[in-house]
């Protein structure tokens, strides 16, 4: 009987650590994954559409590279229209636990 009573002990035990073991394996992800979300990374690329009266344009942003202000790591966002390649506007932008700053100038 004393027999039965420890094979059955090893089995729930063996379930529970499995089951931590996933649970914590679940968790460590979602942190690991939560750490690499990165809003604009360099190289990352947007599209949109602007439409005035009867002309329409497209808009073309892109993260093309990184700055220092105020002792923060910033994004530099550079704005092009239709096929120019000229900057028609450039935005500096942080991002700090899950929010995006964005600096006015």
């Amino acid at each position: 009987m004393s027999k039965i009573k420890n094979t059955n002990l090893i089995k729930i035990i063996m379930k529970k650590s499995v089951f931590l073991t996933l649970i914590l394996s679940i968790i460590f992800s979602f942190q690991m994954n939560a750490q690499q979300n990165e809003f604009a990374p360099n190289g990352a690329e947007w599209y949109y559409d602007y439409a005035v009266s009867a002309d329409k344009y497209l808009h073309h942003i892109v993260s093309e590279s990184d700055t220092i202000v105020e002792g923060y790591n910033c994004r530099i966002l550079r704005q092009y229209c239709d096929t120019s390649d000229l900057v028609q506007r450039e935005y500096i932008i942080r991002q700090e636990q899950g929010k995006i700053y964005y600096y006015y100038y």
